[in-house]
């Protein structure tokens, strides 16, 4: 190796390693020599040049080219994808490179696969270095393997070679021990013997403890396979090989039962007791071969991977070889329960597998639509649960305005995620008032003015300060009455401002018992006249610009707004003047002053009033803009047409003139209705309240808003509409498995975790709360909605990187001792440390009775 220099370049296919010759041996004969994993070049004979490849490659499609300064060993890949690093820590081995020399001149021959005893003697050494075994390459090189495999290249693309060689490599006596009584599987007398052997002693290490080497990024997929390889039936139905009888080659949905092949071989090996940890390269490229989503080295997430490869592995062994053609369940006006069963039956007509008999479970999915109340009842399967977590949560009040004035309006207290929208808010005040979303309009107002008009379902929530007023207002729905209707947001207005309760005068500055305006401009009060005439001077060139007009008095706006919903037939003054009354004193109290008979001892001088020859109308209505702005004042009982309020603000201008023979005084004041009970209601929204499992449950059973992306198609409407939708959990599966929603993404870049500590029960988690009663009643099982933790896969890390350990309840371990594996590494945890806040996917098993 003196005197070399070696460069590395790869493509997806090919990896290259140029070597430059050592000075004054340019001329001599080269000889390159490939194996599995490993390449050695010779000149003129003698060593000079080895290496083990971080990966497998194929010996037969492998070349090299001598050139004058440098020889170029081009090597093809055995799984297409980018490697990490180009060579392996590993020490180069001669005894391995002759095996792998003879496996390639083999290759070409499955009939030469045989099954190899390890001797005592120094030949039998050879053999020693290295096992191949279908899907898998052992890392413990310092114990013998019972079986040899001469051929090392799988060919994903030859169904027999892969099916001979997985026979062949695993002796059908690895099998496990200790079944279950209560499991469900009653083995043969063959198979029980078969499971007995995993008793006898001279293991290597105990059933099941047996770890998986990271092969790059790989953490994901070892985690899956060892808490799957550890449920007991599906464990027992791979390693008697009572999977063959269901493998379905033919199914195009899978995987020519490849995967199912793979998976048997990983279980029989994880479970034989021979060594300490395995490099499952074989499978890790059958996994690649089939899911392009894992085809490369990035990280990956643990219950994607799960989601695929069991709906993977269930198609490989699906025993309904024909599917036939069936239609969906119609479920209007049919019980729940007729249409549960009838879903189930249809479903199990086309699917039918050990995967599913343990796994599949059955949802029942309520759809609303938010339009026309139309309900769609869908009866859908699952292999596993997704429910999410509480986030960080925003209490906030609004107002809710029914759209008859003579109801009195509710306060609610609700409590929103940090990251909620405003179609939430919606949502939420919707159940509560048992309206439909469209049915409802979200105003911010401010100082009696809109403020902000809540249209955007996609504005956030957090934008609202905690100081902020929101009102929802209740409107009609011309879809459901099928006439046309009209919305007019009204405010209220002072026509004379109200003035500071303090004295004019600065040096003075006297909080008021009684304001005496200035009758010219009736913008300022003082104490009295005398504090009038000193303060004439800096006030007189703004009471002058309002006494002639030049500058005008603004309405000030009071109260609360609101919204008038009514048929446009009955867009009348009369009925738009009796709704906005009756909505406006809810939020101010007035009183009519008549001035006929008495003085007016509120001015400063002894003008005689205007006389007033007209009846008294205690407000007049004007056109404005949202902020409050005068449009078009004075409106006539003429002016109030659709066509004219349509798209318009009006505004309800109280008569608080006091140089009128009569006026009304208004004051402002909370506005009158009653506080919602479930105010009280909260959830866990911090850190120092514990989050449990019940709670995530429950809000994945609440109802939810779908978004305008996830709209649902409305049979009644013929278009795509908001909705809402309410999971429920109608039949469980013998082994459930909960997916923690840790995970959320805002976009390909925006990506964050939940990193909470969730309780989650290990014994007993009752499922009866979230279960609907008909369900219940349905069960054969008297515990069949009770469940017991046997294994978690944990998170550690960030959204964007991390590592997957998993933790298991082994049948040997002792009752407060769990398993972690981590990758090839196996260790004893206690009980009490199973609960951590980096637990993400949950694996639960019936409780037997």
């Amino acid at each position: 190796m003196t005197d070399t220099s070696v460069q590395w370049y790869q493509s997806v296919s090919h990896v290259t390693a140029s070597i430059l010759k050592p000075k004054g041996r340019e001329k001599e004969k080269i000889n390159v020599q490939f194996g599995a994993r490993r390449c050695e070049m010779f000149i003129n004979g003698s060593s000079h040049w080895r290496c083990v490849l971080a990966d497998d490659v194929i010996p037969e499609k492998c070349k090299y080219d001598n050139g004058p300064k440098r020889v170029e060993i081009k090597m093809k890949k055995h799984a297409d994808y980018n490697w990490p690093t180009y060579e392996s820590l590993e020490e180069f081995d001669d005894c391995a490179m002759i095996i792998d020399e003879c496996n390639t001149t083999s290759n070409s021959d499955p009939d030469q696969n045989v099954e190899m005893k390890m001797e005592t003697d120094e030949t039998s050494d050879v053999c020693d270095k290295e096992e191949v075994m279908e899907g898998l390459d052992v890392g413990d090189q310092n114990v013998r393997p019972t079986v040899q495999q001469s051929n090392t290249v799988v060919q994903p693309d030859d169904m027999q070679s892969i099916e001979s060689k997985f026979e062949e490599t695993l002796s059908i006596s690895d099998q496990p021990s200790g079944v279950s009584s209560n499991t469900g599987f009653n083995p043969t007398d063959d198979e029980r013997d078969i499971l007995a052997k995993l008793n006898e002693p001279g293991r290597v290490v105990t059933k099941g403890r047996t770890g998986l080497v990271n092969l790059g990024n790989t953490c994901f997929m070892n985690s899956i396979m060892q808490c799957i390889s550890h449920t007991t039936e599906l464990r027992n139905y791979f390693i008697t090989n009572r999977y063959r009888t269901d493998m379905n080659k033919a199914n195009p949905l899978g995987c020519q039962g490849k995967l199912s092949l793979g998976f048997a071989s990983l279980v029989k090996a994880l479970w034989d007791g021979e060594k300490e940890y395995l490099r499952p390269v074989h499978f890790r490229h059958l996994v690649m071969t089939k899911f392009s989503e894992f085809s490369n080295l990035n990280q990956h997430d643990a219950q994607e991977f799960l989601s695929f490869f069991m709906d993977k592995l269930h198609e490989d062994l699906n025993r309904i070889k024909k599917k036939p053609t069936t239609d969906p369940v119609d479920s209007k006006g049919q019980p729940d329960m007729k249409v549960a069963s009838e879903s189930w039956r249809r479903y199990k007509l086309r699917n039918d597998s050990q995967i599913e008999d343990l796994f599949l479970g059955q949802f029942k999915s309520t759809l609303v639509c938010s339009t026309c109340e139309e309900t769609s009842v869908v009866f859908d399967p699952f292999l596993s649960i997704s429910v999410p977590l509480p986030k960080k949560m925003l209490a906030r009040e609004v107002l809710f305005l029914p759209q008859n004035p003579d109801r009195i309006p509710i306060r609610y207290l609700l409590h929103l995620p940090e990251d909620a929208k405003m179609e939430l808010l919606k949502a939420s005040v919707a159940r509560r008032t048992e309206l439909s979303m469209t049915k409802l309009r979200v105003f911010e107002v401010h100082k009696g003015k809109f403020q902000t008009l809540m249209s955007a379902n996609r504005i956030h929530v957090a934008r609202i300060l905690p100081t902020d007023t929101v009102i929802v207002c209740e409107v009609l729905s011309d879809l459901q009455i099928r006439k046309p209707v009209i919305e007019i947001p009204t405010m209220q207005r002072l026509v004379v401002p109200k003035v500071s309760e303090r004295c004019n005068l600065a040096s003075c500055n006297k909080k008021l018992d009684k304001q005496r305006k200035c009758s010219a401009c009736l913008q300022v009060a003082y104490c009295g006249v005398d504090c009038q005439r000193s303060d004439w001077t800096s006030h007189k060139n703004e009471c002058e610009l309002y006494r002639t007009g030049r500058k005008c008095r603004n309405p000030q706006p009071v109260g609360c707004p609101f919204v008038l919903s009514l048929l446009e037939e009955e867009c009348k003054f009369e009925r738009i003047s009796k709704m906005a009354e009756t909505y406006a004193k809810r939020s101010v109290d007035v009183t009519v002053v008549d001035n006929s008979f008495t003085g007016d001892d509120n001015e400063m001088d002894e003008e005689n009033p205007v006389n007033q020859k007209k009846p008294f109308v205690p407000f007049t209505f004007s056109l404005v803009s949202r902020f409050g702005e005068t449009k078009k004042a004075n409106l006539k009982p003429e002016d109030f047409k659709p066509s004219d309020l349509r798209h318009n603000f009006l505004s309800l201008d109280w008569q608080n003139n006091s140089k009128l023979l009569k006026f009304v005084m208004v004051n402002e004041k909370p506005v009158d209705c009653v506080n919602d009970a479930s105010a009280s209601h909260h959830r866990p929204n911090s850190d120092a309240q514990p989050i449990t499992l019940e709670d995530c449950l429950e809000l994945f059973t609440e109802p939810e808003t779908l978004t305008e992306n996830d709209s649902w198609y409305c049979p009644e409407c013929k278009v795509h509409r908001e909705a809402t939708k309410q999971m429920s959990l109608w039949r469980l599966p013998k082994v459930l498995v909960i997916h923690l929603k840790r995970f959320s993404y805002q976009n390909f870049i925006l990506r964050g975790k939940i990193d909470k500590f969730v309780k989650f029960p290990i014994n007993s988690l009752d499922l009866r709360p979230y279960i609907l009663g008909e369900a219940v009643e349905s069960m054969v099982f008297s515990d069949a909605y009770k469940y017991d933790l046997y294994g978690v896969v944990n998170h550690h890390g960030y959204a964007s990187y991390g590592h997957y350990t998993a933790n298991i309840k082994s049948e040997d371990c002792k009752d407060n001792e769990w398993l972690l594996f981590d990758d090839e590494y196996i260790s004893t945890v206690k009980e009490e440390r199973i609960q951590t806040r980096d637990a993400y996917l949950l694996f639960y098993k019936r409780t037997q009775a």
